[in-house]
């Protein structure tokens, strides 16, 4: 099915699937994008299984703004022409998509640098483990990760048993969750943190809802705030006709989990001082 409507020239197609997150970014883009002077007009489109969009005509004078990996893989195969801004999309997702200099990001997950500052605000001199998957292999046996060196043990996704995960956890002080639907998802988060607090190690978390499950500690940024990234990205393009480069949101939200810290016996920072200390590692950045 073809929209109703052709998109005149200077407007904005803004693609998205299904799904409250999406629909609430697409609105706030909208909303931003409104404060603009001579702001453009944008045009929503759902892509799911019947509805499709015409982009024969686009070029790259034409901006299309993408959200989530399955409006990215539609739009990289069906708009070869046109100039696109995909949002809610990890680095690595971004990576797999066929590379052209006009198209642009903004990473749905935050900087190594701010993660491992996060870490470093809470506990100093933390010896950080992570799990990986055997896929992601060869591997050092420590990787870098921002400021930390971190101790990695690869496991299968089918066997995220205890026992898999508690060697790991001893060999640390505390475990970096990377978002990574294979091995975090709503079948194993709930079995990790438990095993994390048996063993007294602590989880840092991506999101306020992993927080809220039992992390000590997260970092993410919120849809409104990668909204505001993707309406900046957008103004640039306006102003002068290319897109910055791909990169995280600059805004970012810290969520604590007190019940947690206290159980460990774990002493937390204000709020306040560690946002001070990441954003001094953000400046100090190369």
């Amino acid at each position: 099915m073809l929209l109703p409507w052709s998109i005149e020239a200077g407007e904005i197609l803004l693609v998205h699937p299904q799904g409250r997150t999406y629909q609430h970014i697409a609105n706030h883009i909208r909303a931003a994008l409104r404060e603009i002077p001579h702001a453009p007009k944008v045009h929503l489109a759902l892509v799911q299984g019947n509805v499709e969009v015409d982009l024969a005509d686009y070029d790259q004078d034409d901006l299309i703004i993408g959200l989530g990996f399955k409006s990215a893989r539609w739009l990289n195969d069906q708009a070869p022409k046109a100039s696109i801004l995909y949002g809610l999309i990890s680095r690595e997702s971004y990576s797999t998509l066929s590379s052209r200099p006009r198209d642009s990001a903004v990473y749905v997950q935050q900087p190594r640098s701010r993660f491992a500052a996060l870490v470093k605000a809470i506990l100093p001199n933390a010896r950080t483990g992570v799990i990986l998957m055997p896929k992601d292999q060869p591997l050092p046996r420590r990787v870098r990760f921002g400021a930390l060196s971190l101790v990695y043990r690869a496991i299968d996704s089918n066997n995220l048993a205890s026992a898999e995960l508690a060697p790991i956890m001893r060999q640390s002080d505390a475990l970096i969750a990377l978002s990574d639907w294979r091995i975090y998802n709503r079948h194993s988060i709930q079995s990790i943190l438990l095993t994390s607090y048996r063993v007294r190690r602590p989880v840092f978390g991506y999101s306020e809802s992993f927080v809220r499950a039992g992390a000590i500690a997260g970092i993410h940024s919120s849809p409104d705030q990668i909204a505001q990234q993707i309406a900046r990205h957008t103004r640039h393009w306006l102003d002068r006709d290319e897109l910055p480069p791909a990169s995280h949101a600059e805004a970012y939200s810290i969520s604590l989990n007190r019940n947690v810290a206290r159980a460990l016996e774990i002493p937390l920072p204000s709020v306040a001082r560690i946002r001070q200390q990441i954003d001094q590692v953000e400046l100090n950045k190369p």
